[in-house]
This record gives C-alpha cells, structure tokens and sequence, in this order.
C-alpha cells in the first residue's frame, strides 16, 4: 500500500523532480567550481596523470559483453592510484587534502541535503490540505530548521558511508584472487550496496518529513522518525531494497545518462517514501489526489493488533 501511493503520489507531483534537478545540478556545479581551483596545483603532481590514464582505460573498456571481475579489476587499479595520488597530496600539500576531504565529505552531503526539507514541506502541503508551496519558497522560509537537519544527517550518514565504502573496497580486491572468490566478487559488491543504501535510506528517509509534519527540531524530528520506522520496520525496509535495485538495475542498462536523470528521482523517491511512510506509520490521514483520501489505521488499533498478535 505505501508503495502504490507512493507512485500515485510520484504522478501528482512529478514537476518536483525538475526542481530537484536544477538544485542538484547547482550543488554540483558549487562544488565543481571549488574543486577546480586546486586543479592548479593538482594536474602538476606525476600521480594525476596515472590516475587519470586509469579511469580513462576503464571508461574506454566498459561495454555489456565486459566481464564484471574485469570491471571490477579495473576499478581495483583506480582505487590503487587514487590512494596513492592522496599520499602524494597529503605529504606536499596536506591543507589542500583537508580542503578536499571537507569538499567532498562533508561540504557536498550537506547542501545535498539541504533541499530535503523544502521537498517535504510541498509534499505535507499537499498531502494534508491540497496547497501548494513553492519550492524556493519552501527553502528560504525553512532554512535554519535546514541547516540544522542538513548538518546533523551528514554526520549521522558519515560513518554508514565510510563503513560501506570500506566494505566494498575489500570486496573490490577479491576480484584480483583467482578462482570462485574473483567471479562472486561482482555480486558481493552490488549486494553490499543494496543492503547498506537501503537500510542507510529505512533509517533516515522519514527524518525531514518527521520535523515536517510535527514541527520538531531535527533532534527530536530524529528520534519521531525511529518510532515510526519501527512500527513497520521489515516492510519499510523491503520496500526500499525495491527502490534501490531499480535504481541500481536502470543504471547498469542506462550508464551516466540514466543516472543524471535517475538522481533527481530516487531524491525524490525518497523524501516521498518517507513522508508517506510516516503517515501511515503514525496513522494519520493525507490525500493521495484531489479525489482520493488515505485513512490508516489509527496508532491505537495498530497498537491493540499488535499486541492481540503477541499473545497469540
């Protein structure tokens, strides 16, 4: 059911996602124009060009009839240069390693997030009384409850982040053994990130809709948000291990211009999941069009079936 209105949803307000593209594309765009002014010092340093040569040689290699361990082989090799380039930075430069590191770890992630709960204001407006909020409105008006929620989810995602790029990283490396090892490395690594993103996406999708719809601040928008993800939890988290391996499926068939376009959607997706999933968690009504009004069971009879079940 969350599901269904989720995409019923999706169609009644689907001009967001070009919203949401232009503000990502303006994220990127800042963060791009700050990279770029170490691109000087950078390009001079001799592991740039291997580093470069390396992307570039799994870029030009890629195609369907590819094997994946290759790939992954590949990507192993990058992963080799790019430490090895950081090294490199870190021992002639480590101001602009710092710089890097705050760019691109924490920087990005916060104004990443920094739409989410301007996204969440149009959808409550919508899902509880048909108005409509304008989405620059929705960003200017909220931005210091934004600041606060947009800072704390990067360093709350940080560390998933880090423990799950390590995971993968490990498992990229099989890929160079021989044998069994090297042709299961491929689908370890994509069950890895469907498993992480999915329940990183359980945990923290319905934080902003949660300060939304209560009005909280985001520490106790936070805390709201795991009561209500732990009404629900399996079914919350199947449904995003739904969404993330479409995501993760389109883009394999589709490669860089997919995920251009993908991005903005699986925001999107996610901040729209969220709010619907904590209304129906918390049992409170919304509208799912003009015509149509979902009515979830209330917490009281969700509590009482609950328990009739644990007796049982």
């Amino acid at each position: 059911m969350v599901l269904k209105n989720t995409l019923k949803l999706l169609g009644s307000n689907f001009i967001s996602v070009w919203k949401i593209l232009v503000y990502k594309l303006l994220v990127l765009g800042i963060i791009a124009g700050l990279f770029c002014t170490t691109l000087g010092y950078l390009t001079k340093l001799s592991e740039f060009d291997i580093l470069l040569k390396s992307i570039v040689n799994l870029f030009s290699t890629f195609s369907f009839i590819t094997a994946p361990p290759d790939i992954m082989i590949s990507f192993y090799e990058i992963i080799v240069h790019l430490f090895t380039f950081i090294g490199q930075i870190a021992t002639t430069s480590p101001f602009i390693l710092i710089f890097l590191i705050f760019l691109f770890a924490i920087l990005l992630p916060y104004l990443w997030h920094l739409s989410d709960i301007a996204v969440n204001e149009t959808l409550f407006g919508f899902m509880a009384s048909q108005t409509k909020y304008g989405f620059t409105s929705s960003l200017i008006r909220n931005l210091v409850s934004a600041n606060a929620y947009s800072w704390l989810y990067t360093l709350v995602a940080l560390p998933i982040n880090l423990l799950a790029i390590s995971l993968i990283l490990g498992i990229t490396k099989l890929a160079t053994l021989s044998g069994v090892i090297a042709l299961f490395a491929p689908v370890l690594a994509l069950i890895t990130i469907l498993v992480f993103f999915s329940l990183k996406f359980s945990l923290l999708s319905g934080w902003a809709s949660a300060m939304t719809v209560t009005n909280a601040n985001a520490f106790k928008g936070f805390t709201l948000n795991l009561r209500a993800i732990g009404r629900k939890f399996m079914s919350v988290w199947t449904l995003n291990v739904i969404l993330v391996f479409t995501f993760m499926c389109v883009t394999l068939l589709t490669g860089m211009f997919g995920f251009v376009i993908l991005l903005p959607l699986i925001c999107f997706m996610n901040s729209l999941f969220g709010i619907v999933m904590f209304f129906e968690n918390m049992g409170m009504r919304y509208y799912i069009d003009v015509d149509t009004i979902r009515q979830p069971k209330k917490l009281e009879q969700t509590d009482k079936i609950q328990r009739l079940k644990n007796i049982i």
